[in-house]
């Protein structure tokens, strides 16, 4: 934003704003790796009680491949 007035206020709240995004996003990112690795791990307790119940078929494995690519 281009301000008529520029007071060191201003340009410092600018830059604390812009900084604040950043912050956000970093925690919107950090918060999303957490939401996927809990999927994970999901998925890996899943496909190993099946294993250990030694009926995973090819079809479930690659839907859960499927799954995870996507």
């Amino acid at each position: 934003t281009i301000r008529e007035v520029a007071t060191p206020g201003l340009i410092i709240s600018d830059q604390f704003m812009a900084l604040m995004t950043k912050l956000d996003v970093i925690i919107l990112v950090i918060s999303d790796i957490k939401i996927i690795h809990e999927f994970l791990k999901a998925e890996v307790d899943g496909c190993r009680s099946i294993l250990e119940n030694d009926s995973c078929t090819n079809a479930e494995f690659s839907d859960t491949l499927k799954i995870l690519k996507a």
